[in-house]
């Protein structure tokens, strides 16, 4: 994700935990991606989700500033500094699978 800070990125995973109340993990095959989703989309642990936003590095202030939330220091502090992708959208949806034969 280094590379990508300040860019738009969209993917798909299983949500695989909740992190408080505005964000949760996403992992597929080889990588894990903390989303922090101000508008809290409500997901549950293995749900397969598609989500577009920004990545970003993750500072308590400035999201909770920038989202109007009040997020609990104890819970995000492990992410303090690391990338995050930052959500505009969050949708629930099924894996992609392969083409259906004709």
């Amino acid at each position: 994700l280094d590379t990508l800070a300040g860019e738009p990125l969209t993917f798909a995973g299983n949500v695989t935990d909740l992190v408080g109340t505005t964000a949760f993990r996403v992992a597929g095959t080889g990588w894990d991606v903390v989303v922090v989703d101000a508008e809290q989309a409500q997901v549950e642990v293995g749900d397969y989700v598609e989500v577009t936003g920004t990545v970003r590095r993750f500072e308590l202030s400035p999201i909770e500033a920038e989202y109007g939330a009040e997020l609990e220091e104890a819970v995000y502090e492990p992410y303090v500094g690391r990338l995050v992708l930052v959500a505009d959208s969050v949708t629930v949806t099924e894996p992609a699978g392969p083409p259906a034969e004709a």
